[in-house]
């Protein structure tokens, strides 16, 4: 096993031998403080870490000098669903996020006719006596329309 070098230990610049503890993305603000962490195409300015976030990525604590972007904004968060705070509905929907949309299957009975699931769920109700959504989304009923079904 080796020795360890100075910066294997996160302190002060005097641990830290010729590194610039203010523009180093490696040693930002202490030694052995990476920026590079959680996502974060990391700079380091006056000591502290900053730059964009990966793609599909967000800060949405926004603490991006401590822990970068935490949150996986394109993946399957229904919290965080194609951005931070974009939340999936949960309205007669099983709220599902997949690569940052929400696509969850409606409640039986429920359709989603407004092309909208994550704010507005599976909004609409096709299998009652609305003429204008018997038995699915504008579906025009110019007779009686009964359990979704036009006579």
């Amino acid at each position: 096993m080796g020795k360890p070098s100075a910066c294997d230990f996160k302190g002060p610049a005097s641990l830290c031998p010729g590194k610039d503890l203010q523009n180093d993305p490696l040693n930002c603000g202490q030694c052995g403080h990476s920026c590079a962490v959680l996502h974060l195409a990391g700079t380091c300015s006056q000591g502290v870490c900053d730059g964009p976030c990966a793609p599909g990525y967000g800060d949405c604590n926004n603490n991006r000098a401590q822990d970068g972007c935490e949150a996986a904004v394109a993946a399957n968060d229904i919290f965080n669903c194609g951005g931070c705070g974009l939340v999936c509905s949960a309205i007669h929907i099983t709220a599902v996020c997949t690569a940052g949309a929400c696509v969850g299957p409606c409640e039986a009975g429920y359709s989603d006719c407004d092309n909208d699931k994550q704010s507005g769920g599976c909004e609409t109700w096709t299998q009652g006596d609305d003429p204008k959504n018997c038995g699915g989304c504008g579906k025009l009923c110019q007779g009686t329309c009964k359990a979704g079904v036009c006579n």
